[in-house]
């Protein structure tokens, strides 16, 4: 079974209606060998806001395979975006949205990944865009003079 790991924010500003925005990853482990991941980016609100959009940047190197789940923004990047991706509805669920997308990342990373995310919200006039928690992945080397162990 698979553990999700979430970075949360509270919105405390009562004119914004967004209540909690969250950006989950199944893993904070990147295989040696490259592969993907799947994040799961959740909003929560009290009153449905006028727009709702997302911001997630990437590490270098990344790039989305796919935008999948049960309300998928109807403004979504394409396949093979790399960077800074963006997601829009245009019409906005009444109480929660809830999509995932997977990215892919490269083989051989050394270093620990961060993917920042923000959440876009539009409610009575005003615009408000809070930082969500950034997630840090860390690669899983493999042990040198031991082919096929990997380092935790």
């Amino acid at each position: 079974m698979k553990r999700l790991l979430l970075g949360s924010i509270l919105l405390l500003t009562p004119a914004v209606y967004a209540q909690q925005a969250s950006l989950g990853v199944e893993t904070n482990r990147l295989s040696a060998d490259g592969g993907s991941l799947t994040f799961t980016a959740t909003a929560t609100y009290a009153q449905t806001p006028n727009a709702l959009g997302w911001s997630v940047k990437l590490p270098a190197g990344w790039s989305l395979q796919q935008t999948g789940g049960a309300q998928v923004p109807e403004v979504a990047p394409a396949p093979g975006a790399t960077r800074t991706l963006e997601w829009a509805y245009i019409v906005v669920p009444a109480t929660a949205t809830r999509f995932e997308f997977t990215a892919w990342y490269p083989a051989g990373l050394s270093n620990n990944q961060t993917v920042t995310a923000e959440l876009i919200v539009r409610a009575d006039g005003q615009t408000k865009s809070v930082a969500a928690q950034s997630l840090i992945l860390r690669p899983v080397a493999v042990r040198p003079g031991r082919p096929g162990t990997r380092e935790n």
